[in-house]
Order: structure tokens, then sequence, then C-alpha cells
């Protein structure tokens, strides 16, 4: 049987009247090239003095976006608005829920104090906390809080690039209920889910129950940043028993299938029958997950054999991972496997994969790959020259993206 090529016009058509898929064996699967966004570098970055180099710049541009579009054009992505969206998606009313949310509110606000940071001297953030622990006999308590409150340089709003910087030194109040003020003492911070715990030596309030009782946590400084009490219970079981939050980097970002329109949603299933899993929305350059061949618009539907519905599902499941690997006396800074079932869009099959990932407790890093646009005057358009000038070490080594030129 021949496999179905999305990317192909005609073969797209065949693909999507009678969903075809093939299963295949890891040695018979041919990865892709990765999708390299180019960039001029900042000391080509003058279209009087190197007009070859822009040339070439936008001759890779059209292909860069060629590739990116045919990407864009599988099944498994958001298209542009070829079809209406629902009411369903666009329009969500909220129902009377007044008297059960000020129960909860007045209930949790027991627990809830202010807290507030300084980097010798100077502000730096304001931020609420939960108590989460309280030993009577030595009158210390433990707050949970955003690891925003000690974050000292954040430099883009992609916390993806690893670029934030963290000063555990700095100056910690915590303001109790009854308006004293006390030190708060850093213990530890997670940059993946943005939590941080620190240690006062005062009784500020009732200890929170996160079982049932609270929603989750939410950062207003980090775009759409909410953990889930389900995920913030297993982040303070973990911290309370290894002092630490491992997590495993997987290389990859997700979106939700069950977070797109109900006809997008309705079209994949009539399609391939595919209605749950995660679609790969980024993949971080030199990655396993890159080098086993996992590109943009791929669905990973199993993790470890279990079926993964939203990014909530995985972090649970990836946290117990993390549990039983300790358990079972595992370090930090390892690496472990875990078995994926992968559907490539474009090619319309799907594979059974080990993925090695590490165990880690830091930010996990997801690089886009790039590449530079070196032409200067008198090389081909093509960007190929015998006088690369982005390889001079004396030169400055900074990123001009695409997007700078579209404005």
């Amino acid at each position: 049987m021949e496999v179905a090529q999305v990317g192909d016009d005609q073969d797209e058509s065949v693909a999507q009247s009678h969903g075809l898929t093939k299963a295949v064996e890891e040695d018979e699967f041919t990865p892709k090239s990765p999708i390299n966004m180019p960039y001029i570098p900042d000391e080509l970055n003058d279209p009087t003095a190197y007009p070859a180099t822009l040339a070439a710049f936008n001759e890779a541009h059209v292909k860069y976006k060629a590739k990116l579009g045919r990407r864009y054009r599988l099944f498994s992505l958001p298209s542009q608005p070829k079809l209406a969206s629902s009411c369903l998606f666009n329009h969500r009313h909220i129902l009377p829920i007044r008297e059960s949310a000020q129960k909860a509110v007045l209930h949790a606000a027991k627990s809830i104090i202010r807290l507030s940071s300084s980097v010798d001297g100077k502000p730096l953030a304001n931020c609420c906390g939960l108590w989460i622990k309280w030993d009577e006999e030595s009158k210390t308590g433990i707050v949970l809080t955003t690891a925003h409150l000690i974050r000292s340089n954040h430099p883009t709003e992609n916390h993806w690039e690893g670029r934030d910087v963290y000063n555990i030194k700095s100056k910690v109040i915590v303001h109790l209920l009854d308006g004293n003020t006390a030190d708060g003492h850093y213990l530890y911070h997670q940059e993946h889910y943005d939590l941080a715990f620190f240690k006062c030596d005062d009784d500020g309030g009732s200890v929170i129950d996160l079982d049932g009782k609270v929603v989750g946590l939410v950062n207003k400084h980090l775009e759409k940043s909410f953990v889930p009490s389900s995920i913030l219970d297993k982040c303070v079981d973990l911290w309370c028993k290894f002092r630490c939050i491992p997590q495993l980097h997987l290389g990859m970002k997700f979106i939700s299938i069950k977070l797109l329109d109900p006809i997008h949603i309705e079209k994949m299933w009539r399609m391939y029958k595919i209605e749950d899993g995660l679609i790969v929305k980024e993949v971080s350059k030199e990655s396993h997950a890159e080098k086993l061949g996992i590109c943009l618009g791929d669905i990973i539907e199993r993790f470890n054999g279990e079926l993964i519905s939203t990014t909530v599902e995985l972090e649970k499941m990836l946290l117990g991972r993390c549990r039983d690997h300790l358990d079972q006396g595992g370090h930090l800074n390892e690496k472990i496997n875990i078995s994926i079932q992968v559907f490539h869009a474009e090619e319309g099959l799907r594979r059974n994969i080990n993925l090695s990932v590490d165990v880690s407790d830091g930010g996990e890093v997801v690089n886009r790959r790039t590449y530079p646009i070196t032409a200067i005057e008198g090389t081909s358009a093509s960007g190929q020259s015998s006088q690369n000038v982005a390889d001079d070490p004396c030169l400055p080594r900074r990123e001009r993206t695409w997007d700078s030129y579209c404005t």
C-alpha cells in the first residue's frame, strides 16, 4: 500500500476522502529536514551596503514561508479562516455561581497572604501566596507562591527561550493577615511550573487544602499561566519528599485537540478518525524529538501507552513518571525513555517510538531552528559566499529574524 502524502494536492484529496493511514516500523521512516527560519546578522543589516544580503534573505524568506505554509495546511493545524467558527467556540456564558464562588473565595482568603521582594533596596515584585504547611513546634510555615517574585530579569516574552534570571538572594517580605510582616527565607523555585517556596517564622493564617478547595494558581505576569490544583498537589508532594520538583524535558510544545474549534475536530475525525491527542506546535532544534522526525503539526496520541488528551493530563503523567524515577533511586540530570505513539500528519502514518528525555528541575528551553543569511556584495543570492562575514569571530553574533522586516 502506498502512503498518502498530505503535502501533495492530488494525494491529499485521496487521503481526505479515504482517511488513509499506515503504521510503520522505526527503520522504515525517513525524517524530513527541519524547518529553519532565516535571519540577517546585525553586522550585515544595512540594505545599502549589502543589497545582496537582503536579496538572499528575501529569497530564503519566501522558501521558508512556503515550507511553513505547507505544514500549516496539514489537517491537524488550524488553517486560515476557510470554515466559519461555530458558536460553541466563540461564545461562552458564565453560569450563575455567585453563592458557591463566594464561599470558595472566603475559605481561600484565610490562607492567602501577600509577599513583596526587593534587590538592594529597589522593589522587584508583589504577589500572593498560600500557606501550605505549618509546624506548630517550631512555629514556622511554608509559603507557596510564584517564582516571578524573585525574577530579576525578563528579556523576552517567550519564557521557553530560557533567558529569565532569578535572584534567590532577593529580600522577601511576607505580609501577614494581622497587618504585621515577617522575613521570607528562600527554599526552592521551579521555573517550568513558575513556583517558589519560602519559609516564614510566624503564623500567617490557615494552611490551604489543595484537594478540592483551590482551583489552581494563576500568574498574571505570564500569558496564559495557570497551574491547576491537581498539578500543584503533585508538585508540593514531590518537593516535601525530595526537595525538588523534577520534570521531563520533551523538547516539544503542544496544543490539545480538545481546544480546537469543534468543526476542526469533526473534520479530523472524518478524515483520519482522530479526535484526541496533542498537536505538536514547536520542536526544539537538536532535540531527540527532532532527530526522530517529529515535526510541526504531528500528533502525539499516547505517552507510555496512555491516551493523553490535554496538557494537564500530560503534566500529571510526567510528574508521576518523575516520582517513580526518584522512588526507584534515580537522580536529577539523568536520561530516561518515554514511549510515544505519534501520527505524522503529512505522511498519514503512525509510529511507536522511544523518546529519550532529561529528568531536570530546571526550566526547559525550546529553541527555534534558525540560520543566518550572510551573502555580501559580489555573492549569489543563495547566501553562499567565499567570505562568510557571520563566521568572523570579531563581529557581534546577535540574531535578527524576518519579522523585523515585515513591519
